[in-house]
């Protein structure tokens, strides 16, 4: 038994360690991204502010306000597109978990942030199911309730206070 705990503890800690890569590697690329859109962004800037001193003050100010809202749009852009990634990487992570790490995992989550008498919907395609949320020690620690009906929504869980 003590075996099976350990090699279970080793893949989940393993699983966090390589979850925790991706999401370095996921930042490090947001922030090139970012960076270079950045630096696209002041040049276009640049551009548009030599455009804009040649014509007249009502068009430079609207000009100037289209750049900056550009620049705002590409850096927007390039963080939602990191973001994404990162989400997308954490979400493959998490689906190739297998029931019992699974459990273990949401067992972790729920310890660290549910409060007392908090309730626990469930997503219909979850792979644990009310009973096996139940049986967690946690659930009865902390007086959480487990719905019966399934949440709309896909994968993971909810906690309502």
């Amino acid at each position: 038994m003590d075996k099976q705990k350990a090699i279970i503890d080793k893949i989940i800690e393993d699983a966090e360690t390589k979850a925790a890569e991706i999401i370095s590697i996921a930042n490090a690329e947001a922030e090139k991204s970012i960076a270079d859109g950045n630096s696209w962004a002041e040049s276009y800037k640049s551009e548009q502010n030599a455009i804009l001193n040649a014509a007249n003050e009502d068009k430079v100010l609207r000009r100037k306000t289209v750049a900056e809202l550009d620049v705002k749009k590409i850096v927007l852009k390039a963080k939602q597109d990191a973001i994404e990634s990162v989400f997308d990487s954490a979400y493959k992570k998490l689906c190739s978990l297998n029931k019992a790490e699974y459990l273990s995992f949401v067992k972790k989550l729920l310890e660290k942030y549910a409060e007392e008498n908090d309730t626990v919907i469930l997503s219909s395609d979850n792979i644990i199911s009310e009973k096996d949320l139940s049986d967690l020690k946690v659930v009865s620690d902390k007086h959480l309730a487990v719905a019966a009906e399934k949440g709309d929504f896909i994968g993971g869980g909810m906690v309502f206070r």
